[in-house]
C-alpha cells in the first residue's frame, strides 16, 4: 500500500499541475521575448540541428539569419551601429532541443511562420517541465522530512503565481528552474545514505551544469550549496568545530567537491563551443548578463 501511495501521489500531482499550467494555453498573451526571439530562434536552430548544419553562419551571428525576421513576423531590430538588439547568439541548447521538439511534434512545420497555433505548440513543453518541478519538489520534501511535507511543498509550488506564469511561456526561467530543482533532488538522493552515491552525485552535477548553460545567474548559487552540504554532511546534529570541518574537508569533501566542479565545467563547455569564437567568450557574456540584475551589484 505504501508503494502504491508513493506512485499515485506523484502521478496525481503531475497531471494536476499540467492541467493548471496548460489550461487555455493558446489564449496566453505573449510574454517577454517570445515573439521577437525565443520562438523564431528555437524553430530556426532546431531545424539546423535536424539538418546537421552546424557550420551555418547563423550559429555565430544571428544577423545573417534573414529568415528569423520572417519567422517572427518582423525584421530584427538593430541599434545605431547596425547590431541586433538583445541576443547575438542562439538560445542555449536545452531550450532549442526541448521547445524545438515540442514545435515539430505539435506545430505546423510546413509553415513555421509565427502564429498562436505554432507558438502554443512550442510552448507545450513548458507545462510539462513545470509539472515535473512540482513532482520533484514533492520528492525533495519527502526525502528531507516526510510525505506530508512533500505534498505541502508541491502544492506551494503548484499554486505559486510565478511558477504558473513561467510554465506557460517559452522563456529561459522554466528550463533553468527545472534543471535546478532536478539537480537538487538528485544531490539530496545521492547524500541521503551513509555512503555517498557517486553516480547519482555526478549526474546531479551534470544536470546542474545544464542549468548554468540555460540561465547562469539563477543556478550558480546551487553549486556553492552543494559544496557546503558535502563538507557538513552528517554533521548537522553534531557540534561543529574547526577540527571536524578540517578533517572532513581534506579527507573526503575536497576531492568530491573538486570532481563536482570538474564535471560542471566540462559539461558546461561540451554542447556549445561550435558557435563561439572563443570558449571563454560565453563566460564573459553570461557574467555581463548577470551584472544587469540588482542582486549582483555591490555590496551583495
Amino acid at each position: 500500500p505504501e508503494t502504491k501511495i508513493i506512485i499515485v501521489i506523484p502521478i496525481l500531482l503531475f497531471f494536476s499541475a499540467y492541467g493548471v499550467f496548460s489550461y487555455n494555453l493558446d489564449q496566453m498573451p505573449l510574454g517577454g521575448d517570445e515573439k521577437e526571439y525565443w520562438y523564431p530562434a528555437t524553430v530556426k536552430f532546431f531545424e539546423l540541428i535536424l539538418q546537421g548544419d552546424f557550420s551555418n553562419d547563423c550559429w555565430k551571428d544571428k544577423r545573417v539569419c534573414e529568415d528569423l525576421g520572417v519567422l517572427s513576423g518582423y525584421e530584427i531590430v538593430t541599434d545605431e551601429f547596425g547590431d541586433p538588439k538583445g541576443y547575438l547568439y542562439p538560445p542555449q541548447l536545452p531550450l532549442i532541443l526541448l521547445a524545438g521538439t515540442s514545435f515539430n511534434l505539435f506545430g505546423n512545420s510546413d509553415d513555421p511562420v509565427f502564429s498562436y497555433e505554432n507558438l502554443t505548440a512550442a510552448r507545450l513543453v513548458s507545462p510539462v517541465l513545470g509539472a515535473l518541478i512540482v513532482v520533484f519538489v514533492f520528492y525533495i520534501g519527502k526525502l528531507l522530512f516526510n510525505k506530508f511535507i512533500g505534498i505541502t511543498f508541491a502544492l506551494l509550488v503548484l499554486f505559486h503565481g510565478l511558477v504558473i506564469f513561467n510554465s506557460r511561456l517559452i522563456m529561459l526561467e522554466i528550463f533553468a528552474h527545472f534543471f535546478l530543482v532536478f539537480s537538487l533532488l538528485l544531490f539530496i538522493k545521492a547524500i541521503s545514505h551513509e555512503k555517498i552515491n557517486l553516480k547519482i552525485l555526478f549526474l546531479s552535477a551534470s544536470v546542474c551544469s545544464l542549468g548554468l548553460i540555460t540561465k547562469f545567474y539563477e543556478v550558480i548559487p546551487l553549486l556553492l550549496i552543494f559544496i557546503v552540504l558535502i563538507i557538513l554532511r552528517n554533521n548537522f546534529r553534531k557540534k561543529i568545530d574547526r577540527h571536524l570541518i578540517r578533517n572532513r574537508f581534506f579527507t573526503n569533501s575536497l576531492p568530491i567537491s573538486l570532481l563536482i566542479c570538474v564535471i560542471v565545467v566540462g559539461v558546461f563547455f561540451i554542447p556549445q563551443p561550435f558557435f563561439w569564437g572563443q570558449p571563454i567568450e560565453q563566460l564573459n557574456l553570461l557574467m555581463n548578463s548577470a551584472n544587469t540584475y540588482a542582486p549582483f551589484h555591490p555590496p551583495f
